[in-house]
């Protein structure tokens, strides 16, 4: 009996499955990665041998997943000391911290998952067995995380099954995100309920405004009114624009580890509706709703539950509608034009001048040429009969003007004269003042030609040292306004009679043009 059951346990003994098991259960009960067997079967012999390779086999996989579990935490630790502690080695991926729903502390685990399996090696051999805010902490491999572990071959998933495990699985990664998404149906709601007015009315395809011009229209202004409302809110607008524009403004820009952005919502979503929908995964300490009903801001009180939430309310269907949801960006709303002030002081430590009261008083006047960038005016299409006094004459009724001159060369058919090359410079008295005229200004009327004016990309400079040289407009053009817009993604079937209704009420429009090819359609650029 008992020998025949030692022998069957010694057979079974080397399968995978309850080696697995029993290396588990070591861990679980804090045996430090040592087995426990009976004295006397084969495995007391090759427990060593056993085990070291066991350890091999586990670094192999930890350099694959990257995903550490630490226990014997301290339970007051929080996610920022960990991350402080492991990020030494290498970017983290996530970080993971269990907290009990009773006390809202630590239970003194946590998962670490690094974005190169090899920082995780290196991370476990240099902390493993260290001391940590009082404790010993104890650093094994984890599992591999979910989207690392293989499914069953025997489940045969169907297609709308897989896709859905796709999109969950892929939201989160920030491509997938877009902060200022509105579902059209939704826009309809809310600019007929603005207006009064039925919503099929505002979607009829009678009148002289197509419905598309109309939707479009609507909600251009929900756009804005929603960005006020997220301004409000701890959502800077620099930050929005940053994410629009993409690149790497986009990815660096810091998001929440707590308030998740909910969009393509309902228009008959209530605050209670959402509330009730995420309350199931934690405390929730603050949920907004926008004017509109477009948008929704859930913030909790644990970085734990808003991941938990995040991952099971993903394109989770509310009232028919598939929920997108996006880590809130955050940013500080700063003063009227922070760009301005940003620029100014990163001239200022570019060119290595302190703003500290004793240095101002003694500085050198080449100093002050380089506390002069960003109050330069670049003004183009100037009368060639404009002189640099009806120019200074223009800006000077209304701001303080330290210097403003129009650039000339030879006169190669009369010599000793000199002739304007339709352009010139005008230096301000400060950024902000600059940064005014450039609003008011761009595109007034002086000698009947309409000025172009940018900001120079160099600081202020006299004729004598403008004379005959160009403008780089490579550098000159970045980041400046003009009057000229390209509108990409246009639908194939919109027409220049669609396009002129949208963009006219805006202003006055001077031409719109198209590019086509072969086919009737347009090629989706204007």
């Amino acid at each position: 009996g008992l020998e025949e059951g030692l022998e069957e346990g010694e057979g079974w003994e080397g399968k995978e499955g309850w080696e697995g098991e029993e290396r588990e259960k070591d861990r679980d009960h804090g045996k430090g990665g040592e087995r426990v067997v009976v004295a006397g079967t084969s495995a007391s012999v090759h427990g060593k041998a056993r085990g070291a390779a066991d350890d091999d086999v586990e670094e192999e996989t930890l350099a694959e997943h990257g995903r550490l579990f630490l226990r014997n935490l301290a339970y007051d630790v929080t996610d920022e000391d960990i991350q402080a502690l492991f990020r030494k080695f290498g970017p983290l991926s996530e970080v993971h911290l269990p907290v009990d729903k009773n006390t809202r502390r630590a239970k003194g685990t946590a998962y670490v998952h690094y974005s190169l399996g090899e920082h995780a090696v290196r991370a476990m051999a240099a902390l493993d067995g260290t001391f940590f805010q009082g404790r010993i902490v104890h650093i094994m491999p984890s599992q591999a995380p979910p989207r690392y572990a293989t499914k069953p071959s025997g489940v045969a998933a169907g297609f709308k099954a897989s896709k859905e495990e796709q999109l969950k699985a892929s939201a989160g990664s920030m491509h997938n995100w877009n902060t200022l998404f509105m579902r059209s149906d939704a826009v309809g709601d809310a600019v007929a309920s603005r207006y009064g007015v039925a919503k099929r009315d505002l979607l009829s395809s009678e009148g002289e405004v197509s419905a598309a011009v109309r939707l479009a229209q609507g909600e251009t202004h929900v756009i804005q009114q929603t960005k006020e409302w997220l301004s409000q809110h701890g959502i800077s607008l620099e930050t929005l624009q940053s994410i629009a524009s993409g690149g790497v403004a986009a990815a660096s820009t810091e998001r929440s580890k707590t308030m998740i952005l909910i969009k393509n919502i309902a228009s008959s979503v209530t605050e209670q509706a959402l509330s009730a929908l995420f309350g199931k995964y934690g405390k929730v300490g603050h949920l907004m709703l926008a004017p509109a009903n477009t948008l929704a801001l859930v913030e909790f009180l644990e970085v734990g539950d808003a991941k938990r939430a995040f991952r099971g309310l993903a394109y989770s269907k509310l009232q028919g509608a598939p929920l997108f949801l996006e880590w809130a960006p955050i940013g500080v709303t700063g003063p009227a034009s922070p760009t301005l002030a940003d620029g100014e002081e990163a001239a200022r430590g570019s060119a290595g001048v302190s703003t500290s009261a004793e240095q101002l008083e003694g500085a050198e006047p080449s100093e002050e040429v380089d506390e002069s960038e960003g109050c330069t005016l670049f003004v183009k299409n100037l009368n060639f009969k404009t002189s640099s006094a009806d120019l200074r004459a223009l800006f000077e009724c209304r701001w303080r003007v330290r210097s403003a001159s129009v650039v000339r060369k030879k006169d190669p058919k009369h010599a000793g004269e000199t002739i304007s090359m339709g352009y010139g410079f005008v230096e301000l008295s400060s950024p902000r003042d600059a940064q005014q005229a450039l609003r008011q200004l761009h595109n007034s009327r002086l000698d009947d030609h309409v000025l172009q004016i940018k900001m120079s990309s160099r600081g202020a400079s006299g004729p004598t040292s403008n004379a005959g040289k160009l403008t780089d407009r490579s550098s000159a053009d970045v980041g400046t306004v003009t009057s000229t817009l390209m509108v990409r993604n246009l639908p194939f079937e919109a027409n220049k009679k669609e396009v002129r209704e949208l963009f006219s009420t805006f202003g006055q429009l001077k031409t719109v043009r198209a590019l086509y090819c072969h086919s009737p359609y347009h090629i989706n650029t204007l």
